[in-house]
């Protein structure tokens, strides 16, 4: 996925969140993000984390579909 693709998913799900009061918190340094995980109420909804060692490649379109069935 291309990084305009990238942002482009990333910004629907953070207007999403917005839109329902979910917080983004993103796990580990800059550009080394272990996990992701959207909270709301102290629940987490969804949550991505890294399986190996190599920084966590975010799957925003996969986060944008799973908090579709969620807002559904």
């Amino acid at each position: 996925m291309s990084a305009a693709a990238k942002k482009r998913e990333y910004n629907r799900v953070r207007r999403k969140c917005m839109k329902h009061g979910i917080d983004i918190i993103k796990k580990g340094e800059h550009k080394n993000y272990r996990g992701v995980e959207l909270i709301k109420n102290g629940q987490v909804l969804i949550s991505q984390y890294a399986e190996n060692i190599r920084p966590l490649d975010i799957d925003w379109a996969e986060i944008d579909e799973q908090l579709e069935r969620w807002a559904s």
